[in-house]
């Protein structure tokens, strides 16, 4: 499992209910070049507060790099900031 914690550009869906569902991501791989990533699958969504600070973990999977992978996506309620936090495989 690879943490990254790397900021992303983030395309969601916010539902009526005020739900947040990520739908494609934008970030820059290690040799700076662009990559484009659409989520295929929420698999779980949970609520986490970390030293005082409220974010919402989304482990979700997709094709990344030509392989199909499952990631983990970090959303910051206080900043509005999301990140790609983890790489599981």
């Amino acid at each position: 499992m690879e943490i990254l914690n790397k900021p992303i550009e983030m395309i969601s869906f916010c539902g009526t209910d005020g739900d947040l569902r990520p739908i494609r991501f934008r970030y820059e791989d290690e040799g700076h070049h662009p990559r484009i990533v659409r989520v295929r699958e929420i698999l779980s969504t949970k609520e986490s507060q970390q030293l005082g600070i409220q974010s919402f973990l989304y482990l979700c999977r997709a094709m990344m790099a030509g392989r199909d992978q499952l990631f983990e996506l970090r959303y910051t309620v206080k900043s509005h900031s999301w990140a790609l936090y983890r790489i599981m495989y």
